[in-house]
């Protein structure tokens, strides 16, 4: 079931592009970050974020999300 915290962790994420910097904008070790998006992809079944190495972009359904 999608929670608040799993929406407002997916802004600060789609607003930084960066799990380590939304980390700790929330006061959340980065796995904790990770297993929400994570969690929210998989409730979803979409990706919401491609990983392109070290770079992070929103996909057109993080877009649209």
């Amino acid at each position: 079931m999608m929670e608040f915290r799993q929406l407002n962790t997916f802004y600060t994420v789609a607003t930084t592009l960066n799990f380590s910097r939304a980390a700790e904008a929330l006061n959340y070790v980065p796995s904790n970050v990770t297993m929400q998006i994570k969690a929210l992809e998989e409730e979803l079944n979409v990706r919401l974020f491609d990983r392109l190495g070290k770079q992070l972009v929103l996909t057109t359904a993080g877009k649209r999300f």
